[in-house]
């Protein structure tokens, strides 16, 4: 039976309702948050929570059910939404990273990055193992697996968040804003790696530490080839002379994810490298107008559907701890902004300084919902910890918003030191 015999009549009309009411609910909540100056990427999820089994659900079953579940193929046709603005998102992650520009900053940047990352990391895996493991654990998740996991959701920042953040604030060009993209950029790069090979752990109950290692290799080789290859290319590719600037971002998209999947590298990664290699390949020959219109035709449907739908997905009734997503929410506020404090103070910055960038670092935004969303399908996390996850998420992601600005009008984002 093929998939268009699956889906009864009137189903196609049922799934176009339902996909339009997630756009519409994350673009009008996307735009209401956008206004009072928080993350669009929280209005969204909002949006998407409206609508799910916490608000319209528990007011409206009967609608609930009609709308969203009107035959037993309409999980799985959202599903595909779903996964497509992953793909678009992370996509949309890679082509928007950038690694030069910050050359006077390079120390800082380097320390930063220390401190985002193993400080957390190493608090974070004695955390995991002691009061974690294994009540939050997922049907394939692992102790190696949801440690990595755990220790990612601490660390990881949010690249676009963040820079919608200081885009919106006017201090894009600024040298804050430099130092925590760079450090952001970096650190989400090889955060991403390590959630690769979480997933592949997942996915191969039996893997050796042999299998682990070479995973690991694989991934990382596949990232050097996309990011330095192309640049001994002298003269980049124009894809209008070859099937349209659109076109060849949605094949070269597909291809990457496709050769990912030979090589069991997952989908998530393999669409962000695949933003990479389109910025290497053909950026150069794009204007600034052609450019923001690939990214348009993606963050106009697929990526505001994706976070309504992780919005919707939420339950804050049924299977939701107060208590754990409480605790894992300070454990991730302290640990990064300790992590951060200890690499700055350890090179003489002061104390605002310090403070400062450990809070801009805690903006979890898209990546966290990705890991959240990511590691819940695969099941590494249960229900419960995906919960904390995606709400910690949201909270860090609005509050270093509402830090920047307070902290800017004050004429301290970088104190003297």
């Amino acid at each position: 039976m093929n998939i268009i015999e699956a889906i009864p009549e009137g189903g196609i009309g049922a799934v176009i309702l339902s996909i339009l009411l997630l756009l519409g609910c994350a673009v009008a909540f996307g735009r209401l948050f956008s206004l009072i100056k928080m993350p669009v990427v929280v209005g969204q999820i909002i949006g998407g929570l409206v609508l799910g089994p916490t608000v319209l659900g528990g007011a409206f079953p009967a609608l609930y059910d009609k709308v969203f579940f009107s035959f037993p193929g309409q999980g799985q046709a959202l599903s595909v939404i779903y996964w497509l603005g992953l793909i678009y998102l992370m996509f949309s992650s890679g082509y928007e990273v950038k690694f030069d520009g910050f050359k006077n900053d390079r120390k800082i940047i380097a320390v930063l990055c220390v401190g985002a990352t193993a400080i957390p990391f190493a608090a974070g895996y004695f955390l995991s193992e002691h009061f974690f493991l294994p009540h939050y654990t997922g049907a394939n998740g692992g102790r190696l697996a949801f440690t990595i996991v755990f220790c990612i959701a601490i660390a990881v920042t949010s690249l676009p968040v963040i820079s919608k953040i200081f885009m919106d604030l006017g201090l894009m060009e600024s040298r804050f804003a430099k130092i925590v993209l760079a450090t952001a950029a970096v650190q989400d790069l090889f955060l991403w790696i390590l959630l690769s090979v979480a997933t592949a752990i997942a996915l191969n109950n039996q893997i050796s530490v042999l299998g682990i290692a070479w995973h690991f290799i694989v991934t990382v080789a596949l990232f050097v080839i996309i990011v330095f290859v192309p640049r001994l290319v002298k003269r980049p590719i124009n894809p209008e002379k070859i099937c349209g600037v659109d076109n060849f971002a949605f094949i070269l998209c597909f291809t990457c994810i496709a050769v990912g999947t030979v090589f069991q590298v997952n989908i998530m990664y393999s669409a962000f490298l695949a933003g990479l290699l389109f910025k290497n390949m053909v950026s150069r020959n794009l204007s600034a107008e052609t450019a923001k219109k690939i990214k348009d035709v993606f963050s106009a449907f697929f990526i505001p559907v994706y976070f309504a739908i992780v919005g919707f997905r939420i339950n804050l009734d049924a299977s939701f701890s107060v208590k754990v997503f409480l605790m894992f929410l300070l454990i991730a506020f302290v640990l990064e902004i300790a992590g951060c404090f200890i690499a700055m103070l350890s090179i003489r910055k002061g104390f605002w300084t310090s403070l400062n960038l450990g809070i801009a670092m805690n903006a979890r935004g898209g990546p966290g919902i990705v890991l959240a969303s990511v590691t819940f399908e695969m099941g590494i996390i249960n229900y419960e910890f995906f919960c904390a996850l995606i709400l910690t998420t949201l909270i860090s992601s609005a509050f270093a918003g509402y830090w920047i600005d307070f902290i800017n009008r004050r004429g301290k984002l970088l104190a003297a030191e």
